[in-house]
């Protein structure tokens, strides 16, 4: 396990820094939902939010300086950036849409999201310091989007957890996994992607899949056979030789698997 704290209302939201070396989540542990961050190889955590509302699913920026995350304190979800030592934060959406799970760009001047209508949306800038622009709309009807390392496409859930699909910036949907999956995420290198999906026909077991980002057979990487240890489909995420990942039951615990390449 690499994090612990208070059950939540769900299984925690993560993120890890494109280095590798943070790990930064969202627990009630402070009696609201506030984001945390600690050492991704484990250590202690540290808060990072202090206000009276939830704040949820929290991503790095490229260069780990910052958190992008959404919050409930003005009744609608909206998305506020963050300096990862707690100052500096500041909104960036402000609609009735219910903007959530956004996610960093590599370079730092685009954050994608989804809305309640499941329609993904860009946030530009022209520069660090630049100003938000947006949101423009992609055509994608989908939710959590995760960048490639090289910033240039997006992976993301169909839903209602329908499949994984890749939508490069610019282009259409594509799908790589027609099925019942999700939890997309890409590998460090940009060249596998890692997903969520059921290991037997009663959609009761799970396992963590690979396959190539151009497409390909899947790999199964990692089967779930315990009934009472199964995957969330929420998220995951690969680092240090490692996929990060949270299970279902109602608990703030992060774990680790270790990838072996044979």
């Amino acid at each position: 396990r690499a994090g612990h704290a208070r059950p939540s209302p769900g299984p925690p939201r993560f993120s890890v820094s494109r280095d590798g070396k943070w790990l930064a989540f969202d627990s009630n542990i402070a009696g609201t939902q506030e984001i945390f961050v600690m050492p991704a190889l484990g250590g202690d955590a540290r808060r990072v939010t202090r206000n009276a509302g939830g704040n949820f699913a929290p991503d790095f920026s490229g260069d780990g300086s910052h958190i992008v995350f959404h919050s409930t304190r003005n009744r609608t979800r909206d998305i506020y950036l963050i300096n990862t030592d707690g100052t500096g934060e500041q909104r960036i959406t402000s609609d009735s849409a219910e903007s959530t799970s956004p996610a960093f760009s590599p370079d730092g001047l685009r954050i994608a999201y989804y809305d309640q209508g499941n329609t993904l949306h860009l946030l530009e800038r022209a520069s660090i310091t630049a100003p938000w622009k947006g949101p423009t709309p992609l055509p994608a009807a989908a939710s959590p989007p995760r960048w490639s390392p090289d910033g240039r496409q997006l992976v993301f859930n169909l839903e209602p957890f329908t499949g994984v699909a890749v939508l490069a910036l610019g282009g259409v949907p594509r799908t790589i996994v027609d099925g019942y999956g999700g939890a997309g995420e890409w590998a460090p290198d940009g060249h596998s992607i890692y997903y969520v999906a059921p290991v037997d026909n009663a959609l009761t077991m799970f396992g963590i899949f690979r396959l190539p980002a151009a497409g390909g057979a899947p790999q199964l990487v990692v089967r779930f056979d315990a009934p009472q240890l199964q995957l969330s489909s929420g998220r995951l995420a690969v680092a240090n030789g490692m996929i990060y990942f949270v299970v279902r039951e109602l608990e703030s615990d992060i774990y680790v698997v270790e990838l072996v390449r044979k």
